[in-house]
């Protein structure tokens, strides 16, 4: 084999290892959707229970009449308020109430210990 013919070869050989020993690109993180925080069930003053279930951006909250509602999470001064354009659920530390419209129909809810 002639030096003119080796030259090529040998650069081909020599790229092909470095490609070989070059570092693995990192892989971009797998998305996984945060699961949901337990249930918490929840006592009004009126003996009616509610049920919430928090998600990162949401509460999907049950009613005592059994009504189950997706609300999205709003910024508030004070706790978290989820609401939609006819439920509200506005809850801070262990308690919580719930409004329609102007209207609390449900007050003074807390934590039910497990």
């Amino acid at each position: 084999m002639t030096t003119r013919a080796f030259l090529p070869a040998l650069a081909s050989l020599t790229a092909l290892l470095l490609a070989a020993c070059a570092p693995e690109r990192p892989r971009p993180p797998e998305r996984r959707r945060p699961l949901p925080l337990a249930p918490k069930t929840y006592r009004c003053a009126g003996g009616e229970e509610v049920t919430a279930q928090y998600r990162p951006r949401s509460a999907v909250v049950t009613l005592p009449d059994g009504s189950s509602h997706t609300l999205p999470s709003d910024t508030a001064a004070s706790g978290v308020r989820y609401h939609d354009s006819t439920l509200t659920w506005w809850t801070k530390g262990d308690s919580a109430f719930a409004m329609r419209g102007d209207s609390t129909f449900l007050r003074d809810c807390g934590i039910v210990p497990r």
